[in-house]
């Protein structure tokens, strides 16, 4: 019983910890990732960020960004015109991180 009641306090305290958890936008937003509000999010802040983190941890021979991987994917989709999913398909990156490297 007595584990069980230090496991929710535990729980508890953790979920306290990340709903409390905010950084710095680059415009100069506070943005809290545990509880994010639509209207703290900036294409500004995308854009920078996405350019500001290179793709699989920057482990090439020449820096590509996840921004660029965008447009590109962006141009790829265009004559479907699906180009704004292209730009926008790794935004949540500027906000919740960048890829995992595989």
């Amino acid at each position: 019983m007595e584990h069980s009641i230090q496991k929710v306090l535990a729980d508890a305290a953790t979920k306290e910890a990340r709903e409390a958890s905010w950084f710095t936008t680059a415009s100069g937003r506070q943005f809290f990732p545990w509880r994010p509000e639509p209207a703290k999010i900036s294409l500004k802040d995308i854009a920078h960020t996405l350019a500001s983190l290179n793709r699989w941890g920057g482990h090439t021979r020449v820096p590509y960004s996840v921004a660029q991987h965008s447009v590109l994917v962006s141009r790829a989709l265009e004559p479907f015109g699906k180009e704004g999913r292209g730009l926008l398909h790794d935004a949540t990156e500027a906000y919740m991180g960048g890829d995992i490297v595989s």
